[in-house]
């Protein structure tokens, strides 16, 4: 008789990202015990956001109020190691704390956590650095496989993506103050269609859409 097997949460595997974070050979003291208060969670956001720190959102059972931290699954992560680069993108965010956005303070916190060079902006298909530790940790931890989100309609005419990731937007925490938006693309390709001085279309991933004017597909010039 087959045993049937227990489905691998994507929620499980954002824990266990953050359990590494802790574990990372460059982390303080104050970020470990920061990570540990962190309420992080695999969910919903803001549309074309990968992930988001709301700073002092969370109270713990002991009184003690932390940080909340999503990874949103509605912007479609495309593989694990975009979720992983996400959880410490984010969790950077949550150990320097507010007032530092995307600097200097927020990089070394990345760092200290596993994550070389963290960017503000991230595009599908691009490659997170990683330390040398995280990423044979990361290469032992299993793939989430309960399922994924359901990708948009493709609608005939307009801007919208084909199915697999979205496009997403950019992070709104920039340098400023706000810190915890998390981020997106921010390089967009012309797309034409057949018409003489026609639409003009850009978008940051492959566009499939017909004009309604001249019929023809939109072309990336």
């Amino acid at each position: 008789m087959t045993t049937k097997q227990k489905p691998r949460t994507h929620d499980a595997y954002v824990a266990a990202v953050a359990r590494l974070a802790a574990r990372h050979t460059e982390a303080k003291a104050d970020d470990k015990a920061t990570i540990r208060k962190v309420r992080l969670v695999w969910g919903d956001g803001p549309d074309n956001t990968l992930g988001i720190t709301r700073y002092n959102k969370w109270r713990g059972a002991d009184g003690g109020v932390s940080h909340w931290c999503a990874v949103c699954a509605t912007a479609h992560p495309s593989t694990p190691h975009l979720i992983a680069e996400t959880v410490l993108h984010e969790l950077g965010h949550a150990v320097v704390g507010p007032g530092f956005g995307h600097g200097p303070e927020w990089k070394a916190a990345c760092a200290r956590l596993g994550l070389v060079d963290a960017k503000a902006t991230y595009q599908h298909g691009d490659t997170p650095t990683f330390s040398a530790w995280m990423l044979a940790q990361l290469q032992r931890l299993p793939v989430p496989n309960e399922g994924v989100t359901v990708d948009r309609p493709i609608i005939t005419g307009l801007p919208i993506p084909p199915a697999g990731p979205i496009p997403i937007r950019p992070c709104g925490a920039g340098k400023g103050v706000k810190g915890g938006k998390s981020y997106g693309a921010n390089r967009h390709d012309l797309y034409l269609c057949a018409c003489k001085n026609g639409p003009r279309i850009r978008s940051a991933k492959p566009l499939r859409a017909q004009c309604l004017e001249c019929t023809a597909v939109f072309v990336r010039s």
